[in-house]
């Protein structure tokens, strides 16, 4: 089976840049093609692990530029002989997971020179740019919050919310396991936008291995039990305290929106008790 033609394809499915047919159609080769297979999981694998431990960490200055004079002088040298080489590398069937794997090395080194970000709003945001370009996948589908709670309930130290709210529909959930403690996650589907919910426990904060707040933000939560921040690109992240769990609530819609959804179901969700 000639697998060229799926090479982009692939790309686009991890960018989240194809079209239902497309998508479709990758489908059905994939459910055939071990190779093809493992390529896709491959470069799912490392978009996931770039956004997850490499959030908002630039490369050394004097890394960048050393690599820049050096695809200077071999363009000087020899024009067109390096695109060459790296057309014939791409273009070479299951060429792309090996190439993955070294890049992701190279990043590494690069990124693991500062620590990746642990606070719960940028690694609540990563993780929502995810659903938004289709590369995050539940972990426990179910539309039922009673049964996700106990899925949960085995494998937590704390509560975990599953808000039934008013025109939204649960998608499910994912657990995530860390030296300190759990991470529950849960989506939502509200009228084509998604609303994530992420939480941890409130005693865990600060811990090494675990998720963590600003200074600020924990002042205010501890004042007033809600933070509200409106991002750049119009993201709404909302942050409450519910007994001994901590949550974190992402949506493209704006801040009141998302609280009335939240809300709807039970007005005294954002309460402290």
């Amino acid at each position: 089976m000639n697998c060229n033609s799926y090479q982009e394809l692939i790309t686009g499915a991890v960018d989240g840049e194809l079209t239902q047919e497309e998508k479709r159609f990758l489908s059905l080769h994939l459910e055939g093609c071990a190779g093809c297979r493992s390529e896709y999981d491959s470069e799912i694998s490392l978009k996931t692990f770039l956004r997850e431990t490499m959030l908002g960490h630039d490369a050394p200055a004097d890394l960048l530029k050393a690599v820049s004079d050096d695809l200077r002088g071999q363009m000087a040298a020899s024009p067109g002989s390096w695109v060459d080489r790296w057309k014939e590398a791409f273009s070479a069937p299951f060429a792309r997971p090996a190439l993955a794997l070294g890049l992701t090395v190279v990043l590494a080194i690069i990124f693991l020179t500062g620590q990746p970000s642990n606070d719960i709003i940028d690694q609540s945001l990563a993780r929502y740019e995810m659903v938004t370009e289709e590369t995050f996948t539940v972990q426990y589908a179910s539309s039922e919050p009673a049964i996700l709670k106990t899925f949960f309930e085995a494998r937590t130290d704390f509560p975990v919310l599953i808000p039934e709210m008013k025109d939204c529909k649960l998608l499910g959930g994912v657990l995530d396991q860390n030296p300190n403690g759990a991470v529950a996650e849960v989506l939502y589907d509200h009228a084509s936008e998604h609303i994530f919910l992420s939480q941890i426990s409130w005693n865990s904060l600060g811990k090494e291995g675990s998720l963590s707040i600003e200074a600020d933000v924990k002042e205010q939560l501890l004042k007033e039990n809600l933070f509200i921040r409106t991002m750049p690109n119009g993201n709404s992240v909302v942050l409450w305290k519910k007994g001994a769990t901590l949550c974190a609530a992402v949506s493209t819609m704006s801040s009141d929106d998302l609280i009335y959804c939240l809300t709807s179901g039970d007005p005294e969700l954002l309460s402290q008790h």
